[in-house]
């Protein structure tokens, strides 16, 4: 059968019959049944901004292409996405003017202000779960000259392996750590 050709006409409403309506002939599975609900069975190409002005579920997959960054914030503050710029190619973050930072919580408490300065370098914020205390953080940045871990309150704990010396060992290198901005040199061993 011949695809019919349609001029262009001017229409000021479309709306169902009662129900959905429909483009083509698939049945809603997510209970459209209002006639101001609209249901397109095949694929929905849109060639300018689409205004979203309530929720927007996606039942399978949410795809960005090769170097389109999706953007939040009235201004696109923070955008993210894949990037083929980057050797090898990379999932980028860029964190707004506005803060310079990004900061990890749990979903409850993403309504907390954690009341974290303008940061100067990008810096990654992550707080415990206790939100009624906004001092338990620890941050990670490059300061330009040095990569820095700093954190509000409580110590640093590094935890690993332990392992005993069974005599005397070589002593290989050190790698120095500023300790309360101190150099300290840890000793490394083969």
């Amino acid at each position: 059968m011949a695809a019919e050709v349609f001029q262009s006409i001017a229409v000021k409403e479309i709306y169902g019959s009662g129900t959905a309506l429909r483009i083509g002939n698939e049945i809603t599975s997510h209970g459209l049944i209002s006639q101001n609900d609209l249901l397109v069975s095949g694929k929905l190409e849109v060639n300018n901004i689409a205004y979203f002005d309530s929720t927007v579920q996606v039942n399978y997959s949410l795809q960005n292409i090769n170097n389109v960054f999706s953007s939040f914030g009235s201004s696109s503050n923070v955008r993210m996405g894949y990037a083929t710029t980057q050797t090898p190619n990379n999932f980028m973050l860029g964190v707004s003017t506005e803060s310079n930072s990004m900061v990890i919580c749990e979903r409850a408490d993403v309504d907390i202000d954690f009341a974290h300065a303008l940061q100067t370098n990008p810096t990654l914020f992550i707080h415990s779960a206790d939100a009624t205390d906004t001092t338990q953080w620890i941050s990670f940045t490059h300061d330009q000259t040095d990569a820095t871990i700093n954190w509000g309150a409580g110590n640093l704990n590094l935890e690993g392996a332990t392992h005993t010396g069974t005599g005397d060992v070589a002593i290989n290198g050190y790698v120095t750590i500023s300790v309360a901005g101190v150099a300290k040199k840890f000793a490394t061993v083969a």
